[in-house]
């Protein structure tokens, strides 16, 4: 699976942040992502790198990753959104994202282990 991730990896703390996730198979073929062999598609957030790692934040299929109609252009794509208070409760600072998916009984990172850089908001008087 191939996965492509439509933003700059940087957040601002304390804001709602939307990304848009596309899936690939190996022959570039947009993957339906209501297809029931998919137990699992994670978006995980945390301190480090690699598995080792619990998630600080973890949206999954329907709590944080929204398919979108899965026909035409549409197929194979999913809306990520992470809310406010789950960008305020990162921190501003350097984390690391990686995106899972598991179908049927193979797992496999879509998305390997990324930068995420979470700002703090600045408000001038």
């Amino acid at each position: 699976m191939m996965f492509d991730l439509i933003d700059e990896n940087s957040w601002l703390r304390g804001q709602v942040e939307e990304l848009v996730l596309t899936v690939m198979d190996e022959e570039n073929n947009l993957v339906d992502l209501t297809d029931p062999s998919i137990t699992a598609l994670e978006f995980r957030v945390k301190k480090s790198a690699g598995d080792a790692d619990p998630p600080v934040l973890s949206l999954s299929l329907g709590d944080g990753i929204t398919p979108r109609d899965q026909t035409g252009v549409n197929r194979g794509l999913a809306d990520i959104t992470a809310t406010a208070d789950q960008t305020f409760a990162l921190g501003a600072g350097l984390w690391h994202y990686d995106v899972l998916l598991i179908f049927g009984t193979k797992r496999k990172f879509v998305v390997d282990p990324s930068l995420l850089h979470v700002k703090d908001v600045v408000n001038f008087p």
